[in-house]
């Protein structure tokens, strides 16, 4: 289990900095384009779609993916081989690892943005602004029903599935790149996948079917892309 363990504090170890700052930049983001959207006499729904907040959070979720996608180091190899541990068992824990970091962003996101939204609900009109005006953006809005799909538990379980495709497709480009094969389609998969999910109809099951499933296809087949055969590899 500590050789596991390992493995998760050296990928820990070479991305929590810039991911850190990444989420440091879109929290600044966040509250800089609402205050700036924000009116007396506008609603909260008003504000949010007045403020390219989504737009902020693509560019954010693109720069997130390619920390996450940048190849093992020497020296990482160097303490992989080390460590004695199989290339699958490694993949294994950079998927984890990577799916672990997609949820974190998509939580914090969420978290933000209900910060701001009730900040901004004690300095509001009490003529624009009520109780309930937070639940409502969320649920009438397709980019914060996304984050926060409120009662509808299949976008729940869609992003929750969808972050573990994530996390597995962004794992298998430096094996890939190791094996000196084309990352082209685990890139375009990564750079078309989350952001089209926010833009889904709301409450749509058959819909949040078809991204899982999709999703658990696209995994299965980067898995089977990096690992053709059963030979080993080094990591050097």
């Amino acid at each position: 289990m500590k050789k596991y363990s390992s493995v998760w504090m050296l990928y820990a170890r070479s991305t929590i900095y810039p991911l850190m700052a990444l989420l440091g930049i879109m929290a600044a983001a966040d509250v800089l384009l609402f205050g700036l959207a924000a009116g007396p006499s506008m609603s909260l729904t008003m504000i949010f779609r007045d403020s390219h907040i989504p737009q902020a959070a693509l560019v954010v979720y693109l720069l997130w993916s390619a920390v996450l996608l940048v190849p093992s180091s020497a020296k990482a190899g160097c303490t992989l081989n080390r460590l004695r541990i199989g290339p699958r068992a490694v993949f294994a824990c950079h998927a984890g690892y990577n799916t672990l970091c997609y949820v974190i962003l998509w939580g914090f996101q969420a978290m933000i943005l209900l910060a701001v939204f009730g900040w901004h609900g004690t300095q509001a009109d009490p003529n624009v602004y009520g109780p309930q005006s937070i639940l409502l953006a969320f649920y009438g809005e397709q980019f914060l029903h996304s984050l926060l799909p409120m009662r509808d538990w299949t976008g729940i379980l869609r992003m929750l599935v969808l972050s573990g495709g994530l996390g597995v497709i962004s794992a298998s480009v430096p094996v890939r790149l190791r094996r000196g094969k084309s990352i082209i389609a685990p890139l375009a998969v990564i750079a078309v996948g989350l952001p089209a999910v926010f833009r889904m109809k709301l409450a749509e099951p058959g819909e949040d079917l078809i991204v899982m499933v999709g999703a658990v296809v696209l995994a299965i087949v980067a898995i089977r892309s990096a690992f053709p055969g059963s030979e080993e590899e080094s990591y050097l």
